[in-house]
């Protein structure tokens, strides 16, 4: 096997990344004779095995051994290789060459246009997905991971680092806060963020984290559990693991300007953001920020909400229904390759 022994995280052990990707032929082009058997795979709907097995050994053995590696289910395993060819057949060139924008598209925004697009029974999480993923963050460390971090980073993380890294990580987090009468709305959400955080840092061990790293975080990651990082990171130097804490939320996450909406409706944000008396008004300061950007996109004549009609408002519950996460959020803060 081309990769390095599973090892158990422990809190003051060192971590190393678990596949030696160099060991790998990592040509970015197909061969003649692989082209020409991955097409007649899926013509003739063929089995992964025998001279099929051997022809195509260099783009099966990566997606095996991190099968193997994270114990996926034989069934899901075969599943996750037979759409990795797949991808490969239909973009003529192997998943080395692939832009995260191309991993997003076999990935799917959601479970329901994963199942559509591979021909699967729906699931809520659909395991194969998941381990699209984790393939792209394990044998990719090349290409911009911020919106593979979208996939259920919790799941992600338990899958990649297993659950007693994430369960030790979060918990010597929560008691430092619970220590100064923070208590969690939500323990999912704490969760998600030091997942987040976790995986961001591509190491399971929290004393790895860094002030950059926390900084990075809070100006890309597009989830509303970017709102824990102040705590996180007040309890990270309460742990003596970095050396200052991140500014309070609104001194980070409040601009100057944002030029992905029109001047006039960002400036009726400002103003209601800072007459407002809510003690939270991110909550609502930010989805006026999204609605902008839809009026931008579907009608820049709109500019204030003196416009608004019945029939605009109609159409924009409708644009609701159908949004993908992260679509209207700030284009500054999407990472791209």
């Amino acid at each position: 096997m081309n990769f390095l022994t599973t090892q158990s995280v422990q809190q003051d052990a060192s971590w190393t990344w678990p596949f030696q990707v160099e060991k790998y032929d990592c040509t970015l082009t197909l061969s003649d004779i692989e082209q020409v058997q991955l097409e007649q795979v899926f013509r003739q709907q063929l089995q992964i095995r025998g001279k099929t097995k051997r022809v195509l050994q260099r783009l099966y053995q990566p997606i095996a051994d991190v099968c193997i590696y994270l114990h996926t289910p034989q069934p899901v395993a075969s599943r996750v290789v037979r759409t990795m060819l797949f991808e490969m057949l239909h973009r003529e060139k192997t998943f080395w060459a692939w832009s995260v924008e191309e991993w997003r598209e076999s990935i799917c925004p959601n479970p329901q246009a994963f199942a559509k697009r591979y021909g699967l029974s729906l699931r809520r999480h659909d395991e194969a997905r998941l381990m699209l993923a984790a393939l792209a963050y394990l044998l990719c460390p090349h290409i911009c991971i911020e919106p593979l971090l979208l996939i259920a980073p919790t799941l992600l993380t338990n899958r990649i680092f297993g659950r007693e890294a994430i369960t030790t990580a979060v918990g010597r987090i929560r008691t430092v806060l619970q220590g100064w009468g923070y208590r969690q709305h939500s323990e999912a959400h704490l969760v998600t963020c030091v997942s987040y955080l976790l995986l961001k840092n591509r190491n399971p061990l929290l004393d790895h984290l860094t002030v950059e790293v926390l900084q990075a975080a809070a100006e890309e990651c597009p989830l509303t559990v970017r709102r824990y990082f102040f705590q996180v990171s007040r309890a990270l130097k309460a742990l003596g693991i970095i050396s200052k804490t991140l500014p309070g939320f609104l001194s980070t996450t409040f601009r100057d300007k944002d030029t992905s909406l029109s001047q006039e409706w960002f400036s009726w944000c400002e103003r209601w953001r800072k007459q407002t008396t809510l003690q939270r008004p991110e909550n609502v300061y930010y989805p006026l920020l999204m609605i902008g950007r839809w009026l931008k996109a579907q009608h820049p004549d709109v500019t204030n909400p003196a416009q608004w009609t019945y029939d605009l408002a109609t159409e924009f519950i409708a644009a609701v229904n159908q949004v993908k996460i992260g679509e209207w959020a700030n284009p500054s803060l999407r990472i791209r390759r």
